[in-house]
């Protein structure tokens, strides 16, 4: 009953998940994000528990497809359940059950996937994979440079822009799959994490944007005006 989109971009490090629905509060059951390992949604009829175990999975060293099944695979209402998940390196995996509620599936690119439930078609998840295409290219953000790591590979430095170009590009696609319909029921909530790639694990998740809009009329352009006056407004701890 939700539809969720999970990227990385890896010409700059950044990693995110955003999702609408129907619902309420989609950002405190559908999303997590560990920038060490990756990305994951759990939704349809959702068990907010397979977050965690399909992160476990994958911080154990299996890979996102093992993780998945791993986490699923003792799970009785694994048929209602859609779950998506995207590591660090671009590698992805998901579920769409057998008793998701029409329209449900998903649509998969280099390094991001978007997936959904009890949408308004499939044409849904065509709008909101287009914004997700054009990542996956180097390009210089307008506060980064270029610089070669200890491996030798020419990578970007961490900079707010990397983190913002992400963050747009993910909310962008919420709004073009609301335009093509969205969740069938009518929007109500949306959610957005982004966080740049980690070395290591920390508590809490060292995330740059975690933006919810957990009731509303026009979630995903509220969560839009939110991201803005998160990038554009002054500095706070």
């Amino acid at each position: 009953m939700t539809y969720t989109v999970l990227a990385t971009d890896p010409a700059t490090g950044a990693l995110g998940i955003a999702c609408a629905t129907g619902g309420h509060a989609c950002g405190a059951v559908v999303p997590a994000l560990d920038p060490s390992l990756g990305v994951v949604a759990s939704q349809a009829w959702v068990d907010p528990a397979l977050r965690g175990a399909v992160l476990g999975g994958m911080r154990a060293g299996n890979g996102v497809d093992a993780a998945v099944e791993a986490a699923l695979a003792a799970d009785p209402g694994r048929g209602m359940r859609q779950v998506a998940a995207l590591s660090i390196d671009g590698s992805v995996a998901w579920h769409t059950g057998e008793g998701c509620t029409d329209w449900a599936g998903e649509r998969i690119g280099s390094g991001w996937i978007a997936i959904g439930n009890h949408l308004a078609g499939p044409e849904v998840l065509d709008a909101a994979s287009a914004p997700l295409a054009t990542l996956g290219t180097p390009h210089a953000d307008e506060e980064g440079e270029l610089y070669v790591d200890a491996s030798g590979e020419q990578v970007h430095r961490v900079t707010p822009g990397a983190i913002a170009g992400l963050a747009r590009t993910l909310v962008m696609s919420l709004a073009a799959g609301q335009r093509a319909g969205g969740d069938s029921r009518g929007p109500r909530s949306a959610a957005l994490l982004v966080a740049m790639r980690a070395d290591e694990a920390a508590w809490p998740p060292d995330v740059a944007i975690d933006l919810r809009v957990d009731d509303g009329v026009d979630p995903v352009r509220e969560l839009a005006r939110l991201l803005e006056a998160r990038l554009t407004g002054p500095e706070r701890d």
